[in-house]
């Protein structure tokens, strides 16, 4: 709620850490990740599937409202990211005609968020060290 606020009244730095602040508190609760049936088994004994299914689809919602968050703020600024895609494996939340618009909403961070992954991500290194000793070399070498 703070980083949504944020983006309101405070300036860009300050937004982006916000919402930096907001995706991490996430990650740290693991709502990253999607909870395996050994955590009911061992945590949550007893609990209705209905309560398991709305808990989840809450932890679902959360996650990606921070991830959107993060991702729309780092784009506009041109920040990196908190959390990279591969680490998140909690499911999207459950498509259906009141969630439609939300579904494609996090379907478009996700295609921003490799987009701009292949766009601001450093040069890779290529060659063997020989040939980059030569590159480095030659590439210093002026001419006048």
């Amino acid at each position: 709620m703070l980083a949504v606020f944020s983006q309101k009244v405070l300036d860009g730095s300050s937004v982006w850490q916000t919402a930096g602040m907001a995706i991490r508190a996430a990650v740290a609760l693991g709502l990253h990740r999607e909870l395996s049936n050994e955590y009911y088994f061992h945590r949550q004994r007893g609990v209705p599937e209905q309560q398991k299914s709305k808990m989840n689809d809450l932890r679902s919602r959360m996650f990606w409202s921070a991830y959107g968050i993060e991702r729309m703020n780092g784009l506009i600024l041109g920040r990196p990211f908190s959390i990279s895609d591969v680490d998140i494996n909690v499911p999207v939340p459950k498509r259906t005609l009141k969630t439609e618009i939300a579904y494609q909403v996090v379907m478009l961070w996700q295609i921003q968020s490799r987009l701009s992954s292949f766009i601001y991500k450093p040069p890779r290194l290529m060659g063997t060290p020989k040939e980059l000793e030569y590159d480095e070399k030659t590439n210093s070498v002026q001419i006048k």
